[in-house]
């Protein structure tokens, strides 16, 4: 008797043990992430586009919210536009419920020129997967402009007439332009580098132009407060003219030993590479950890060091290339207010 009451207490105790591995392992089955329905159920619009206001000082810190609910997370693409200018700003994400922060605007601009007061601006969003559901938000009146971002390390806004550049150019091409233009408003204030060619021999080289610490700091390298490549950030306003095969690569360049000089067969340069297929003044942003070490031999394609260091960079080169080789059509871009930020990306 006392041998069946231990084996039923054992026979129990193994139930209640795979009971409890049972509901453990329905725990660990349990989905993370989406629900599936969020993301192939049916699309259809919960709630139609709105926003919290219909007029905004940015000046004084006020922001706008846009509100939107889908059935369905889908990619979508919000774009305030002025009805003025054609200034934009772009916010993008695959929310569902669409508010908050992903949804605010605080007044700055992807696509320049800036918004200014007096200004009126429309939002649209767009959702890739179903390109006939576009909404529309309120028309919404600026009030008060947002102030420009103060800060930041300037490389060049092309303003002072004084700053040394230094350009260079194939001879092989043909109606090369590079130097200080004011063709079309600036991005900001009333200048730009603007450079633009024609590849005529099928090499993809056009031209360029080198920009010294010494010439925008007045030091011998470009100093900042960290030597962090993720909180240094690179900024500047690019024209696009909307022509194919445009390509931009900025090159930086560091003085690996400190001796004031750059050797390219020595020293390393680390490129951005930037493919112009847009038209007008839009803002790049990136960390000087994005960059990659050339792959140009005996042009910086040795690290003496073996790492990026930014508190080495002793120049910048912008260089304008025709990626698409022989072609008949010119290619060519603008620059504007170029500079480095830190810990986070320039926001005008």
């Amino acid at each position: 008797m006392k041998h069946n009451k231990y084996y039923v207490g054992i026979r129990g105790s193994l139930f209640l043990l795979f009971v409890a591995l049972g509901l453990g392992s329905c725990r660990e089955l349990t989905p993370e992430g989406p629900e599936l329905q969020d993301i192939f159920g049916e699309f259809s619009i919960l709630r139609p586009l709105t926003q919290d206001r219909t007029s905004v000082d940015f000046s004084a810190g006020e922001t706008v919210e846009f509100i939107a609910e889908l059935s369905v997370r889908t990619d979508w693409t919000l774009t305030i536009r002025s009805i003025e200018t054609g200034a934009r700003k772009i916010l993008t994400g695959n929310e569902k419920l669409i508010m908050g922060d992903v949804a605010r605007w605080n007044g700055s601009v992807t696509f320049a020129p800036l918004f200014s007061a007096g200004e009126h601006v429309v939002a649209s969003l767009q959702f890739a997967a179903f390109p006939d559901s576009t909404m529309l938000s309120d028309t919404i009146l600026i009030t008060g402009s947002r102030p420009l971002p103060t800060g930041g390390i300037l490389v060049s806004d092309f303003e002072n007439p004084d700053q040394v550049f230094e350009t260079f150019s194939e001879f092989s091409f043909e109606e090369t332009s590079n130097g200080v233009e004011a063709l079309f408003p600036a991005a900001i204030g009333d200048k730009y580098w603007y450079m633009f060619g024609r590849d005529n021999n099928g090499s993809v080289f056009v031209c360029g132009v080198r920009i010294t610490a010494t010439s925008a700091q007045g030091t011998s390298v470009f100093e900042f407060p960290t030597e962090n490549e993720d909180k240094v950030w690179f900024n500047m306003f690019v024209f696009g003219p909307g022509v194919e095969n445009t390509l931009l690569v900025i090159d930086f360049q560091e003085d690996d030993n400190l001796n004031g000089t750059y050797v390219p067969s020595q020293e390393g340069t680390y490129n951005y590479q930037i493919p112009v297929d847009w038209s007008g003044w839009r803002i790049i942003s990136f960390p000087y950890s994005a960059t990659a070490l050339s792959t140009n031999g005996g042009l910086g394609n040795v690290d003496a060091n073996g790492k990026r260091e930014v508190n080495r960079i002793l120049s910048l080169q912008f260089i304008l290339l025709s990626a698409g080789g022989q072609n008949e059509t010119f290619v060519g871009f603008g620059l504007d207010h170029a500079l480095f930020t830190i810990n986070g990306p320039f926001e005008p």
